[in-house]
């Protein structure tokens, strides 16, 4: 796909559209949050995060089942089961349109870092860290970047064993052209949501993530019985 080539100097005052989503803030931040509580999907050259379950449990369902699992928490399995199918859904949205711009959802992840750090660029480990995946997972999505002319590398100036990314005019311009759809969509997602609705979403997603950790330790001490 061939993109309009743009001014290396190009700022945000000359695209109007990204100008106009990007001032929706909470939005921004939750999709930005999102991500990154998915990170760990990036692992895999293309993102699967297919939870679609369309016969979620009825409150009484859970109810009955908490009869014979009394750890159940009918509010919270309730809460897990529709986040976990909207942000399914809403990630099928994300993956869906960058492949519009033949761009997979791993290599949008870099995209966008290269592209906030366009001036100074990102070693392959700073990406991995910034990313939450690893530096063979980094290398790989560089190499098909490199090889699709959205990204150069240059020698480190005091360690050649080690190279810096930069977006090509040509990356640029495919995320100046990206990323002005890819946060109108955003914003239409939320657009039910009134100002205050999305500031409390953010700050309870905020909690949730917190959560994460613990919810890990109980499979990783639990000792498994049968198998």
């Amino acid at each position: 796909m061939d993109y309009l080539i743009s001014s290396e100097h190009e700022t945000s005052q000359e695209l109007p559209l990204y100008n106009q989503v990007i001032t929706n803030r909470a939005a921004v931040e939750i999709a930005s949050l999102y991500m990154d509580m998915t990170a760990n999907l990036f692992e895999r050259d293309e993102l699967d995060m297919d939870f679609d379950i369309r016969d979620l449990p009825t409150r009484e369902m859970l109810q009955e089942f908490s009869k014979s699992v009394p750890e159940i928490d009918i509010s919270a399995t309730e809460a897990m089961l529709l986040f976990m199918r909207t942000a399914s859904n809403i990630f099928k949205v994300s993956s869906n349109g960058f492949e519009k711009f033949d761009v997979s959802s791993g290599k949008f992840a870099l995209l966008i870092l290269l592209y906030r750090n366009q001036n100074t660029g990102l070693l392959a480990s700073e990406l991995a860290e910034r990313a939450g995946i690893t530096k063979a997972t980094v290398t790989g999505l560089l190499e098909r970047m490199e090889r699709d002319h959205l990204i150069f590398r240059k020698d480190h100036p005091s360690d050649r064993r080690m190279s810096i990314a930069h977006l090509t005019d040509t990356g640029m311009a495919l995320m100046n052209e990206l990323l002005p759809v890819h946060f109108l969509s955003t914003s239409k997602i939320m657009s039910g949501l009134s100002e205050e609705e999305k500031e409390m979403l953010l700050l309870l997603l905020q909690k949730i993530k917190l959560g994460i950790p613990e919810g890990e330790e109980v499979y990783n001490s639990y000792q498994i019985r049968h198998k």
